[in-house]
């Protein structure tokens, strides 16, 4: 057995569901209708207790955008007796944040952390921090200790609480990357009971209440946060995305099928569930099944057309329906060429063409993909396979060695290996690598995989 091979058998494949890399691209194409959150912990907005917005925040960002944090600094100085604001170099911080410069950030407020251990707007951005990078044991225990810090004293009654309930959201949000959904959820109830309840709060509980096992409760909270949205979200719809989040497949497509039919639900609102349940079908194989859900346009939405067309090509290329396939991906391909998806996929139906300059245009597009995605298995993967039905076997095997070393591999990329070992006479390794294959989860695009 080579060494790629035992590579390949020993790599953990994981089931990415329908936002897999190798198969959306880097980030979905859908524009779509909703913010849901409802599959993952809310983001985290490290601005959502901004800087004021006055002259010398102003001056101050300014200033850093050309690189003088000195001027900054002093700048915002003035601040420091200021009602209802952070610490002026905790300010700074927050600046430079905005601006990418977080090492500097970091570097910054760890100095000032030595100074200063004990405010409530420095453990703040260090939890922030700590949840933006998943750090959730980190911004659970620093989150415990901020509670029990005193306010500054520039801060009104007012600004105290607002603090003070952004800590208990990040604490939340820390349980649940712990999966202590308990304690998240008791979080969350304490946010509830506030005048105003933002939206992340009622998407929290309705994440807890599903993940307790409380589907009813769960949904009752979705329907809440439906009702303060004036209709944005089919609670049926959040349950299938929290179902398929956990592999629970029968579950998702049942309340799938629940989000698609809902009486209540209007076009604008069933466009994002229709397109999320053909792309639970695709993922699993299922394109005539999806069909029906792609078939009209979506007007209301430029982005979700784009989606729709994207997954009516990639149905087109499951049934080897090339021509349409090519027609739609080329069309979608020069309205954005940076797209991964869309190249990936017109480089795998160009190269099933007869014709030499669309097979050769197959290659220039997977090259392109490659070396603007150069960590990307599946980059590599369709260029190997391109540059092997080419004739290429020894930069084929390179590409697809490249592939594999990258990360875990996707059935196309051991579906294209077992094509190269077979034409290389290795019957035995492209006989793991077809079964392999077979095994994965994912969409069919070739028919050996049918078997």
């Amino acid at each position: 057995m080579t060494e790629m091979l035992r590579l390949i058998l020993s790599t953990r494949f994981v089931l990415f569901c329908s936002v897999a890399f190798c198969f959306w691209g880097s980030s979905r194409i859908v524009s779509a209708e909703v913010d849901l959150t409802a599959a993952a912990p809310a983001t985290i907005d490290q601005y959502n207790l901004a800087p004021p917005a006055n002259d010398a925040v102003k001056v101050a960002s300014e200033a850093i955008q050309s690189g003088n944090v000195i001027s900054a600094r002093a700048e915002l100085s003035t601040l420091s007796k200021t009602a209802d604001t952070f610490h002026p170099e905790v300010i700074l911080v927050q600046l430079l944040f905005s601006q990418g410069m977080s090492r500097e950030g970091v570097a910054l407020l760890e100095k000032f952390a030595a100074q200063e251990p004990r405010r409530q707007d420095v453990y703040l951005l260090f939890i922030e921090i700590a949840v933006s990078e998943r750090r959730w044991f980190d911004a659970w225990n620093l989150s415990n200790t901020a509670e029990r810090l005193a306010p500054a004293a520039n801060w009104s009654p007012g600004f105290a609480a607002r603090v003070k309930d952004r800590l208990i959201v990040l604490k939340a949000i820390s349980c649940e990357g712990r999966q202590d959904w308990k304690t998240a959820r008791d979080a969350y109830l304490v946010l509830s009971k506030g005048k105003d309840i933002q939206g992340e709060i009622l998407e929290g509980l309705g994440r807890t209440e599903y993940k307790l096992g409380n589907i009813d409760q769960s949904i009752a909270y979705f329907q809440k946060l439906r009702d303060s949205k004036k209709r944005s979200l089919i609670p049926a719809f959040a349950l299938a995305n929290l179902y398929e989040a956990d592999g629970s497949v029968i579950k998702a497509e049942e309340f799938f099928q629940k989000a698609v039919t809902s009486k209540d639900a209007t076009p604008r609102e069933l466009i994002p569930a229709k397109l999320a349940f053909a792309r639970f079908l695709i993922w699993s194989s299922r394109p005539a099944d999806a069909k029906p859900f792609l078939q009209n346009e979506f007007t209301e939405s430029s982005g979700s057309e784009t989606e729709r067309q994207f997954l009516m090509a990639i149905v087109a290329r499951m049934e080897q329906r090339y021509m349409d396939a090519q027609e739609i991906l080329s069309r979608l391909h020069q309205q954005d060429s940076s797209s991964f998806a869309i190249g990936n996929h017109l480089a795998l139906v160009l190269i099933e063409s007869d014709q030499e300059s669309l097979r050769a245009r197959a290659l220039q597009i997977a090259e392109v993909n490659s070396r603007n995605n150069p960590g990307t298995v599946d980059a590599w993967a369709t260029l190997g396979y391109i540059q092997f039905r080419l004739g290429d076997l020894s930069a084929a095997e390179k590409s697809l060695s490249t592939s594999v070393q990258n990360g875990k591999l996707s059935r196309d990329g051991a579906f294209y290996l077992a094509k190269i070992k077979q034409s290389m006479g290795s019957k035995e390794e492209a006989k793991k690598l077809y079964d392999t294959a077979m095994s994965l989860p994912g969409p069919v695009f070739y028919p050996e995989l049918n078997k």
